[in-house]
Protein backbone atom coordinates (compact mmCIF):
# COMPACT_ATOMS: atom_id res chain seq x y z
CA UNK A 1 0.00 0.00 0.00
CA UNK A 2 2.84 2.63 0.89
CA UNK A 3 4.12 1.67 -2.52
CA UNK A 4 0.86 2.62 -3.94
CA UNK A 5 0.59 5.97 -2.06
CA UNK A 6 3.95 6.96 -3.42
CA UNK A 7 2.83 6.42 -6.91
CA UNK A 8 -0.11 8.13 -6.71
CA UNK A 9 1.64 11.45 -5.27
CA UNK A 10 4.14 11.10 -8.21
CA UNK A 11 1.23 11.95 -9.80
CA UNK A 12 -0.26 14.79 -8.39
CA UNK A 13 1.07 17.30 -10.85
CA UNK A 14 -1.30 15.99 -13.51
CA UNK A 15 -3.90 15.58 -11.16
CA UNK A 16 -3.81 19.64 -10.23
CA UNK A 17 -4.04 20.80 -13.69
CA UNK A 18 -6.94 21.69 -14.99
CA UNK A 19 -7.22 21.33 -18.52
CA UNK A 20 -9.55 23.71 -21.00
CA UNK A 21 -10.40 22.09 -24.22
CA UNK A 22 -12.12 24.86 -27.20
CA UNK A 23 -12.05 26.04 -30.54
CA UNK A 24 -10.28 29.33 -31.92
CA UNK A 25 -11.11 31.04 -34.95
CA UNK A 26 -10.03 34.38 -36.70
CA UNK A 27 -9.23 36.89 -39.55
CA UNK A 28 -5.49 36.84 -40.57
CA UNK A 29 -4.44 40.15 -41.46
CA UNK A 30 -0.85 39.38 -43.44
CA UNK A 31 0.09 40.15 -47.02
CA UNK A 32 1.31 36.79 -47.83
CA UNK A 33 1.94 36.05 -51.42
CA UNK A 34 1.45 39.50 -52.19
CA UNK A 35 3.32 41.62 -54.31
CA UNK A 36 3.88 44.30 -57.12
CA UNK A 37 3.12 41.86 -60.17
CA UNK A 38 -0.14 42.72 -61.29
CA UNK A 39 -0.41 39.43 -62.97
CA UNK A 40 -0.72 37.28 -60.22
CA UNK A 41 -3.93 36.93 -58.09
CA UNK A 42 -3.99 35.41 -54.79
CA UNK A 43 -6.86 34.34 -53.60
CA UNK A 44 -6.78 34.10 -49.53
CA UNK A 45 -9.56 32.52 -47.61
CA UNK A 46 -9.91 35.40 -44.57
CA UNK A 47 -10.57 33.17 -41.98
CA UNK A 48 -8.26 30.31 -39.50
CA UNK A 49 -10.03 28.05 -37.58
CA UNK A 50 -8.70 25.33 -35.46
CA UNK A 51 -9.26 23.16 -32.02
CA UNK A 52 -7.18 24.89 -28.65
CA UNK A 53 -5.72 23.22 -25.55
CA UNK A 54 -4.46 24.93 -22.12
CA UNK A 55 -3.02 23.37 -19.21
CA UNK A 56 -3.64 25.76 -16.28
CA UNK A 57 -0.93 25.70 -14.02
CA UNK A 58 -0.40 27.76 -10.59
CA UNK A 59 0.21 31.56 -10.22
CA UNK A 60 -1.86 32.63 -13.13
CA UNK A 61 0.31 30.73 -15.96
CA UNK A 62 -1.09 28.66 -18.24
CA UNK A 63 0.75 26.48 -21.27
CA UNK A 64 -1.45 26.24 -25.09
CA UNK A 65 -1.24 24.71 -28.14
CA UNK A 66 -3.37 25.33 -31.34
CA UNK A 67 -3.99 23.74 -34.58
CA UNK A 68 -5.02 26.41 -36.76
CA UNK A 69 -6.21 26.35 -40.27
CA UNK A 70 -6.12 28.43 -42.99
CA UNK A 71 -6.25 27.80 -46.98
CA UNK A 72 -4.97 29.93 -49.52
CA UNK A 73 -5.21 30.25 -53.70
CA UNK A 74 -2.69 31.27 -55.99
CA UNK A 75 -2.83 32.20 -59.90
CA UNK A 76 -0.62 34.09 -62.71
CA UNK A 77 -0.60 34.42 -66.03
CA UNK A 78 1.97 35.55 -68.32
CA UNK A 79 1.77 36.52 -71.98
CA UNK A 80 5.01 36.23 -73.99
CA UNK A 81 4.07 37.00 -77.52
CA UNK A 82 1.85 34.48 -78.41
CA UNK A 83 1.96 32.19 -75.52
CA UNK A 84 0.28 32.16 -72.07
CA UNK A 85 2.56 30.92 -69.20
CA UNK A 86 0.63 30.26 -66.50
CA UNK A 87 0.43 28.31 -62.87
CA UNK A 88 -2.63 27.89 -60.62
CA UNK A 89 -2.70 26.37 -57.09
CA UNK A 90 -4.02 25.98 -53.87
CA UNK A 91 -2.33 25.62 -50.42
CA UNK A 92 -3.52 24.10 -47.55
CA UNK A 93 -2.05 25.56 -44.22
CA UNK A 94 -1.86 24.52 -40.93
CA UNK A 95 -0.36 26.72 -38.23
CA UNK A 96 0.65 25.06 -34.69
CA UNK A 97 1.97 28.08 -31.94
CA UNK A 98 3.13 26.83 -28.69
CA UNK A 99 2.67 29.46 -25.90
CA UNK A 100 3.17 30.34 -22.11
CA UNK A 101 -0.20 32.84 -21.16
CA UNK A 102 -0.16 35.04 -18.07
CA UNK A 103 -3.87 36.26 -16.45
CA UNK A 104 -3.68 38.97 -14.61
CA UNK A 105 -6.43 40.07 -12.12
CA UNK A 106 -9.42 38.07 -11.13
CA UNK A 107 -12.72 36.84 -13.14
CA UNK A 108 -15.02 37.81 -14.49
CA UNK A 109 -12.83 40.28 -16.53
CA UNK A 110 -9.29 39.04 -16.72
CA UNK A 111 -6.54 40.56 -19.20
CA UNK A 112 -3.92 38.29 -20.72
CA UNK A 113 -0.37 38.18 -22.55
CA UNK A 114 1.25 35.38 -24.27
CA UNK A 115 4.15 34.47 -26.40
CA UNK A 116 6.10 31.57 -27.09
CA UNK A 117 6.95 29.98 -30.60
CA UNK A 118 4.80 27.86 -33.85
CA UNK A 119 4.84 25.14 -36.06
CA UNK A 120 3.62 25.64 -39.89
CA UNK A 121 3.39 22.77 -42.41
CA UNK A 122 1.84 24.08 -46.03
CA UNK A 123 0.66 21.64 -48.51
CA UNK A 124 0.62 22.98 -52.24
CA UNK A 125 -1.44 21.38 -55.09
CA UNK A 126 -1.98 22.66 -58.52
CA UNK A 127 -1.04 23.05 -62.30
CA UNK A 128 1.27 25.00 -64.60
CA UNK A 129 2.76 24.97 -67.95
CA UNK A 130 2.46 27.09 -70.94
CA UNK A 131 -0.54 27.18 -74.24
CA UNK A 132 -0.02 28.96 -77.73
CA UNK A 133 3.35 29.11 -79.52
CA UNK A 134 4.39 25.44 -79.70
CA UNK A 135 8.05 27.12 -80.44
CA UNK A 136 7.79 29.81 -77.25
CA UNK A 137 5.99 26.54 -75.48
CA UNK A 138 8.86 24.43 -75.92
CA UNK A 139 8.22 20.89 -74.22
CA UNK A 140 6.66 22.60 -71.03
CA UNK A 141 2.96 21.39 -71.51
CA UNK A 142 0.84 21.15 -68.09
CA UNK A 143 2.24 19.74 -65.43
CA UNK A 144 1.06 19.07 -62.11
CA UNK A 145 2.26 21.32 -58.93
CA UNK A 146 2.76 19.39 -55.71
CA UNK A 147 5.02 20.71 -52.41
CA UNK A 148 5.14 19.99 -49.03
CA UNK A 149 7.15 22.23 -46.53
CA UNK A 150 7.55 22.61 -43.14
CA UNK A 151 8.87 26.27 -41.60
CA UNK A 152 8.63 27.72 -37.79
CA UNK A 153 8.78 30.94 -36.01
CA UNK A 154 7.76 33.31 -33.16
CA UNK A 155 4.78 34.21 -31.49
CA UNK A 156 3.15 37.19 -28.98
CA UNK A 157 -0.08 38.13 -28.37
CA UNK A 158 -2.38 39.91 -26.19
CA UNK A 159 -5.91 40.17 -24.93
CA UNK A 160 -9.18 39.60 -22.56
CA UNK A 161 -10.75 37.15 -21.31
CA UNK A 162 -14.42 36.99 -20.14
CA UNK A 163 -17.65 34.61 -18.99
CA UNK A 164 -20.61 34.70 -21.09
CA UNK A 165 -23.39 32.78 -20.16
CA UNK A 166 -21.59 29.27 -20.28
CA UNK A 167 -18.94 30.03 -22.33
CA UNK A 168 -15.55 31.35 -21.29
CA UNK A 169 -14.85 33.89 -24.36
CA UNK A 170 -10.83 35.67 -25.35
CA UNK A 171 -10.42 38.05 -27.80
CA UNK A 172 -7.09 38.85 -28.53
CA UNK A 173 -4.89 40.31 -31.24
CA UNK A 174 -1.59 37.90 -32.34
CA UNK A 175 1.79 38.56 -34.21
CA UNK A 176 3.41 35.89 -35.81
CA UNK A 177 7.08 36.11 -37.22
CA UNK A 178 7.63 33.90 -39.50
CA UNK A 179 11.64 32.76 -39.73
CA UNK A 180 11.47 29.99 -42.45
CA UNK A 181 8.49 28.31 -43.86
CA UNK A 182 5.58 28.81 -46.28
CA UNK A 183 5.10 32.54 -44.97
CA UNK A 184 8.80 33.62 -45.04
CA UNK A 185 9.22 36.49 -47.37
CA UNK A 186 6.23 38.50 -48.16
CA UNK A 187 4.56 37.75 -45.25
CA UNK A 188 6.63 36.89 -42.44
CA UNK A 189 5.13 39.27 -40.47
CA UNK A 190 1.85 37.59 -39.34
CA UNK A 191 -0.77 39.57 -37.55
CA UNK A 192 -4.26 38.23 -36.80
CA UNK A 193 -7.17 39.23 -34.68
CA UNK A 194 -8.69 35.68 -32.79
CA UNK A 195 -11.71 34.74 -31.04
CA UNK A 196 -11.30 31.91 -28.41
CA UNK A 197 -14.68 29.90 -27.03
CA UNK A 198 -13.90 27.87 -24.27
CA UNK A 199 -17.29 25.74 -22.27
CA UNK A 200 -17.60 26.93 -18.79
CA UNK A 201 -19.26 23.61 -17.84
CA UNK A 202 -16.02 21.91 -19.34
CA UNK A 203 -13.60 23.84 -17.44
CA UNK A 204 -15.60 23.53 -14.52
CA UNK A 205 -15.97 19.75 -14.87
CA UNK A 206 -12.36 19.59 -15.14
CA UNK A 207 -11.69 21.37 -12.08
CA UNK A 208 -14.24 19.35 -9.77
CA UNK A 209 -12.44 16.31 -10.74
CA UNK A 210 -9.10 18.23 -9.75
CA UNK A 211 -10.04 19.20 -6.31
CA UNK A 212 -11.83 15.73 -5.69
CA UNK A 213 -8.75 13.99 -6.94
CA UNK A 214 -6.98 16.39 -4.22
CA UNK A 215 -8.89 15.69 -1.89
CA UNK A 216 -8.79 11.92 -1.69
CA UNK A 217 -5.14 12.68 -2.01
CA UNK A 218 -4.81 14.32 1.13
CA UNK A 219 -6.93 11.40 2.73
CA UNK A 220 -4.24 9.21 1.42
CA UNK A 221 -0.71 11.05 2.45
CA UNK A 222 -2.77 11.52 5.96
CA UNK A 223 -2.86 7.86 6.54
CA UNK A 224 0.44 7.62 5.05
CA UNK A 225 1.86 10.27 7.58
CA UNK A 226 0.44 7.77 10.34
CA UNK A 227 2.37 4.87 8.30
CA UNK A 228 5.75 6.59 8.94
CA UNK A 229 4.92 7.81 12.74
CA UNK A 230 4.46 3.99 13.01
CA UNK A 231 7.75 3.55 10.72
CA UNK A 232 9.74 5.64 13.06
CA UNK A 233 9.17 3.24 15.99
CA UNK A 234 9.19 0.24 14.65
CA UNK A 235 12.26 0.41 12.37
CA UNK A 236 12.85 -0.37 8.83
CA UNK A 237 10.89 -2.49 6.59
CA UNK A 238 11.46 -1.39 3.13
CA UNK A 239 14.60 -3.55 1.58
CA UNK A 240 15.40 -1.06 -0.90
CA UNK A 241 15.21 2.50 0.72
CA UNK A 242 16.01 3.36 4.12
CA UNK A 243 12.48 4.03 5.81
CA UNK A 244 13.26 7.69 7.12
CA UNK A 245 13.84 9.14 3.01
CA UNK A 246 10.97 7.36 2.07
CA UNK A 247 8.78 9.18 4.54
CA UNK A 248 9.99 12.63 3.96
CA UNK A 249 9.97 12.02 0.18
CA UNK A 250 6.35 11.33 1.18
CA UNK A 251 6.11 14.78 3.45
CA UNK A 252 7.62 16.17 0.26
CA UNK A 253 4.65 15.40 -2.01
CA UNK A 254 1.90 16.24 0.86
CA UNK A 255 2.82 19.64 0.29
CA UNK A 256 2.80 19.58 -3.27
CA UNK A 257 -0.71 18.66 -2.70
CA UNK A 258 -1.02 21.81 -0.33
CA UNK A 259 0.43 23.82 -3.12
CA UNK A 260 -2.08 22.43 -5.75
CA UNK A 261 -5.29 23.08 -3.43
CA UNK A 262 -4.18 27.03 -3.31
Amino acid sequence: MRHHLLLWLLAVPAFCQPISIGIKGGVPLDRAGQGDDTRTTVDKRRWTVGPSVEVHLPGRFSIGVEALYRRLGYSTVRNVGQASFFEKSTTDHWEVPIYAKYRFGDEPVRPFVLGGGAFEHAKVRGTAGCTGDPMLCGSTGTHELKSSSWGGGYVAGAGVEFRLGTWKIAPEIRYTRWVRGYFAGTGSDQPALLLGLVSKSGGESAQNVSAARTSSLFQDAGAGENVCAAQDESGPTFAWQDPLSKCRNLRRRRERLRHCAL
